[in-house]
């Protein structure tokens, strides 16, 4: 063995092992510089778990040419059976402590899992785990607009019932023991047709019993493609709207109805965007179910609409210059720390900010000196 290698051993050695998993369906156009980031890491102790879940493309071909390139990848075939079976075969079969998925066509910064490693090895143990602030990305790596990076450590329930602060599934970093504890990702979303928010689901019952950490950097580079799950608008809202009714369930007495207004605000949205559609019926059948459920729902959903109106045009001004062009770059040219997104035109912050001001009501699941906020402005 050389002296570099030895060095190497010894750094793994000192370091807990990293199980990165990967689910792979028809991927075959994102997959090797996905699987790039992933192996491009300066964190040294980690492995590489790639799961062909029955692909019919070329990704079957490319993940086993990576795989003989690289010793840490390893690759597990299996029937299709949906993106969060995919990800309990790659955690079951891991051999890390920790857990940290990453989707198929989303890439990392090099920094990224050391990050958010160094924050969670300071925490106790009862730190489930790390996230970190995601630029969206076009199908060739430019980034598309850097999402605004509202960082809640400590318990974030309630902050997850007001806003998705985590951002995706590629941003998470996990203790195993933790995901275990929990049932790890739910397949049943997808038998029920609705498949794309599983990620929200688990990160709610893991925030139901732990704490969580935040890297305030753009570490994590989420694609947003035309063809991709998430794109489905309707599934989505119905897969969203399950996850808010779980989370009811699981929630302390004081937040159960802000989960009910969440579940009912995601049938309005659902509503509008039928009734942009021409599907008239079926979306004023879905907005006054959505009214019998929380009549605030109204208030709520519409605040939703021109937040998200707001947000597509700031994405849309940020990429111009002064002559007017798109100005785009590669996800791996920006700095994590670089052009870090103001929250101002995010009026779900006030509602997080009501929340973080009632934690003290909510017992062992909220508590102001577990807590802490901070938000990155301009």
């Amino acid at each position: 063995m050389t002296l570099h290698r030895q060095g190497e051993a010894l750094r793994n050695r000192s370091t807990p092992k990293v199980s990165v998993i990967v689910p792979a369906f028809n991927a075959c156009r994102t997959i090797r510089e996905t699987l790039g980031s992933a192996l491009g890491q300066t964190y040294g102790n980690l492995e590489v778990i790639v799961i062909d879940d029955g692909s019919t493309d070329n990704t079957s071909k490319i993940i086993q040419e990576v795989a003989s390139g690289d010793g840490r990848v390893r690759v597990i075939q299996q029937l299709n059976a949906g993106v969060a079976a995919a990800r309990n075969t790659g955690i079951l079969q891991s051999a890390g402590d920790f857990i940290a998925p990453l989707d198929a066509d989303d890439l990392w910064h090099p920094s990224c899992i050391e990050k958010r490693m160094a924050v969670l090895l300071t925490g106790d143990d009862n730190m489930c785990g790390v996230y970190a602030g995601s630029r969206l990305i076009n199908k060739d790596g430019y980034v598309i607009s850097s999402q605004p990076i509202f960082t809640f450590e400590g318990h974030i329930f309630s902050h997850l019932l007001c806003l998705n602060i985590i951002g995706n599934g590629s941003s998470l970093l996990m203790r195993k023991e933790a995901v275990l504890a929990v049932g790890g990702y739910e397949s049943w979303l997808r038998t029920a047709g609705a498949e794309g928010c599983e990620d929200s689901l688990l990160q709610f019952r893991l925030a139901s019993k732990y704490r969580f950490g935040c890297v305030p950097e753009y570490l994590v580079g989420y694609m947003k493609r035309p063809d991709s799950m998430s794109s489905d608008i309707f599934q989505m809202f119905d897969s969203m709207q399950r996850v808010f009714e779980q989370a009811e369930m699981i929630a302390p007495s004081l937040l159960k109805p802000l989960a009910r207004l969440r579940g009912a605000e995601t049938q309005f949205v659902k509503g509008y965007h039928m009734l942009k559609r021409g599907r008239a019926l079926k979306a004023i059948e879905l907005i006054i179910r959505a009214h019998i459920i929380d009549a605030r729902c109204g208030i709520t959903g519409g605040t939703f609409i021109a937040e998200r109106r707001i947000q597509s045009s700031r994405a849309k001004k940020g990429r111009r210059t002064k002559s007017g062009n798109i100005s785009l770059r590669q996800f791996r040219d920006y700095d994590p720390k670089e052009d870090v997104h103001s929250w101002i035109g995010y009026l779900p912050r006030r509602r997080l900010a009501w929340i973080a001001t009632n934690d003290r009501h909510i017992g062992s699941l909220q508590s102001p000196d577990q807590e802490r906020v901070v938000c990155q402005s301009d």
